[in-house]
């Protein structure tokens, strides 16, 4: 089977996914209160981040693929995470953007959203749900920045820029929340910037391989 036409459009979806994950960041509101998912933008939002990250999960199939032979078992094991981390936040996005809003208009409802999903709120198995992905998302996208880097395939500044955002994710886990903020957004830049890579260098063997085609064709 020819690859190249899977890792061209999977790259271009990494790229748009990129692109896409870095406006989400700006456009969902950033604040806990649980009265701003009733803002008439929250559900909109909240589909665009569902929409997104659904064309993210095949970007990182083109991630693996290219790099297949040059990070091992180790690499598929650390895509299926992350594979599995992007598919739950689909998920995450989907309660935030309809389940949350419903809970607000209950005149009974938490103040905040933490209060809301944490450990005594009426939705801590979302609490605990989000926190799994957050474990998954580090695990598989920390993994795969480091072997990508030693891969040394789709550029070590794009490869690193994956690895350092996703460090700075951990800020979820300590509450330093605008740091997860700021490596949200640069999360989305290493996404689309791999992504271009991956779509260039497809491109780039596609075009070589027609090449080789037509001079292997007789002349009439």
């Amino acid at each position: 089977m020819n690859a190249t036409p899977l890792l061209r459009s999977s790259g271009l979806a990494l790229l748009i996914s990129g692109v896409g994950l870095v406006l989400f960041e700006f456009m969902l509101p950033q604040s806990d209160l649980l009265s701003i998912t009733l803002s008439s933008l929250w559900i909109p939002v909240s589909i665009f981040g569902v929409i997104i990250n659904i064309i993210a999960t095949y970007g990182v199939i083109g991630l693996y693929l290219i790099q297949a032979d040059r990070i091992g078992v180790l690499g598929l094991i650390a895509s299926l995470i992350a594979f599995a981390a992007i598919a739950m936040s689909i998920a995450s996005a989907a309660i935030g953007g309809f389940v949350f809003p419903a809970f607000a208009r209950m005149d009974n409802a938490p103040a905040t959203i933490s209060a809301l999903i944490g450990g005594k709120g009426p939705l801590a198995m979302v609490g605990q749900f989000d926190m799994i992905f957050v474990i998954l998302f580090l695990v598989g996208f920390i993994a795969l920045g480091i072997l990508s880097i030693r891969a040394g395939l789709l550029g070590r500044w794009a490869s690193a820029l994956l690895l350092i955002s996703t460090l700075m994710d951990i800020g979820q886990l300590v509450g330093a929340l605008q740091i997860a903020f700021i490596g949200d957004i640069l999360f989305g830049v290493a996404f689309a910037w791999l992504g271009y890579i991956i779509w260039q260098k497809s491109l780039a063997k596609s075009t070589a391989q027609s090449l080789v085609r037509s001079a292997a064709t007789p002349a009439d």
